[in-house]
């Protein structure tokens, strides 16, 4: 087989990092650097390569949509309340450093 994209049962076309990279229009070292991160489509590792089912990057490009560049793709529901109602000094989720700004040290 010439081709380096192996069809394997049901039609899947199995695409190397290069060829992945290529179909979403991304570089190889950002699609490389989000496999890592976790953050990527997913894939398969076998030994030192690395494959991509065509099916996966479909998937994980439509879970990537967004109506706008504010919208997180969270749900309202899972959305977490950075800054609480009532916060006048607005310290996002630790309120332990709230109190450790307004306390002035003395030396």
């Amino acid at each position: 087989m010439n081709d380096s994209t192996t069809n394997v049962g049901q039609g899947t076309a199995w695409l190397t990092r290069k060829e992945a990279a290529v179909y979403l229009k991304l570089g190889e070292s950002t699609l490389a650097k989000l496999f890592v991160s976790g953050d990527g489509p997913p894939a398969i590792k076998i030994g030192r390569s690395v494959r991509y089912c065509s099916e996966d990057l479909n998937a994980w490009m439509a879970a990537k949509r967004r109506k706008s560049s504010s919208d997180t793709g969270a749900t309202k529901e899972q959305k977490p309340e950075r800054w609480p109602a009532g916060n006048s000094q607005r310290t996002p989720e630790f309120p332990q450093l709230a109190s450790s700004r307004t306390k002035s040290t003395t030396i």
